[in-house]
């Protein structure tokens, strides 16, 4: 289905209190069928937040075997810069529930320079599925989800990443980028992003903007995923060989150069749990460092236990509450603390954050 078609599809504009938003964007989502459950939750979450600087259209192929996402993302760039408008990207198994998640993808686009902006991915259970994709210079891509980024170079929770993945991207001066239709479905959004550090743009990743995201729903039902997809990424080291080295050595992106050798959050965690019992003053550290910088919520959870299990501090237990609200354990010490104040309790008896409860808490 065409862009200009898609003006049949369904559309949604908001405006402010006055009518007087200014639409500076378009919003795409595409979909076999728009009545599948994660479609519908997709749609539907999008359109319970902020939608008054965009227009939303909801592009439905009904399972159209010549259909070519690629194709349709290209002419949504080309549909936003003929309106000198930015474009927005979704995924049809997407849920988004925080309400000025537009304002925030701008925001870190500001901040940065950054002309392509994405967010943290997480699964249903909160935990995290990846926050962009890092490319060797052989054009091996792997997700970025368990990185200790440096605390210099995040910003308002936004940092520079590598590559997005086109599930949830912003683009501005669509003019300047084409998605490469040579690739038949997939790595079309790493390619863009290559292209814009090739021509000294930037790309970046706001660390503390989380969206759920389904990945893998679609894939799994389709019997011919694998070959689609390696074929998809041999195309993507073959375009961009000769500059993957220069790739590896910009400026903004120097901390990921030690991306398959550096300790991972979870392993650093670990490590400061094992040395608690080892040396807590050494642990201490460990414990704030991800309390203050990790965006794993269930990370950062943990380590506001042990804190509390070290310290004795109140704080310690409403922080981990707040990062988890079915920490179990740290809801039944908070009782006992305070039997009468039910303000961070859950009658959850998980050990996770899970979709019902990060919607119970938006």
């Amino acid at each position: 289905m065409s862009v200009e078609a898609a003006k049949n599809a369904t559309k949604n504009t908001a405006g402010n209190a006055r009518g007087e938003a200014i639409c500076d964007t378009i919003i795409v989502m595409c979909s076999p069928n728009v009545n599948l459950l994660t479609a519908r939750r997709a749609v539907n979450s999008i359109k319970s937040t902020d939608l008054s600087r965009a227009e939303l259209y909801v592009i439905d192929n009904n399972y159209d075997d010549s259909f070519s996402h690629p194709v349709v993302m290209n002419d949504c760039l080309r549909l936003a810069a003929s309106l000198g408008k930015n474009a927005i990207f979704l995924d049809d198994d997407v849920e988004i529930y925080d309400y000025g998640w537009i304002a925030r993808l701008y925001e870190a686009s500001d901040k940065l320079g950054a002309d392509i902006v994405g967010c943290t991915h997480v699964f249903e259970d909160g935990e995290i599925n990846h926050q962009g994709y890092c490319v060797d210079e052989w054009g091996v891509s792997e997700p970025i989800t368990d990185f200790m980024h440096k605390p210099e170079t995040i910003a308002g929770g936004a940092v520079y990443v590598p590559t997005l993945c086109s599930a949830v991207m912003l683009v501005k001066n669509c003019g300047d980028y084409v998605f490469d239709t040579s690739f038949r479905k997939y790595q079309q959004d790493l390619d863009i992003c290559i292209q814009a550090w090739s021509r000294g743009k930037k790309v970046a990743c706001v660390l503390s903007l989380e969206a759920i995201h389904h990945q893998g729903y679609t894939a799994a039902s389709n019997p011919g995923f694998s070959s689609i997809y390696y074929e998809d990424c041999a195309r993507l080291a073959v375009k961009w060989g000769d500059y993957l080295k220069e790739f590896q050595r910009i400026a903004d992106l120097e901390q990921y150069a030690s991306f398959n050798s550096k300790m991972g959050w979870s392993q650093f965690y670990n490590k400061a749990t094992r040395m608690k019992y080892i040396d807590q003053n050494r642990a201490l550290p460990m414990f704030r460092q991800i309390a203050a910088h990790c965006f794993n919520r269930r990370l950062r959870a943990g380590s506001y236990f042990h804190l509390y299990q070290i310290e004795k501090e109140r704080s310690h237990l409403e922080n981990c509450l707040r990062a988890n609200p079915c920490h179990k354990m740290a809801a039944e010490y908070l009782k006992e603390l305070s039997p009468h104040d039910a303000a961070f309790l859950s009658n959850c008896g998980l050990s996770y954050n899970c979709r019902k409860c990060v919607l119970k808490k938006r």
